[in-house]
């Protein structure tokens, strides 16, 4: 994420210096752009440190899935006899 604020920075920088050196709409317009990256980057960082960690509690002989995706409960097997007919 250092990677991409530096960037961002140097961007905003570097629009500022064109803009102040030919003042026209373009470098206008990237100070703008970079301006937004710059803030858009603080609110995300700022999301993401607020953001509660996963957690999961299963009860006595309770079976627990975790998935990045779509998970199906009549998919899961214990090794109960049942479950294997």
């Amino acid at each position: 994420m250092f990677f991409v604020k530096l960037l961002a920075f140097v961007a905003f920088f570097a629009s500022v210096v064109w803009f102040w050196a030919d003042p026209d709409y373009e470098p206008g317009i990237a100070i703008v752009t970079s301006f937004s990256t710059l803030i858009g980057i603080w609110i995300s960082e700022r999301q993401s440190r607020n953001k509660p960690s996963q957690t999961q509690t299963v009860g006595v002989g309770g079976v627990a899935v975790q998935a990045g995706g779509d998970a199906h409960i009549g998919s899961i097997s214990n090794g109960d006899a049942k479950d294997a007919q």
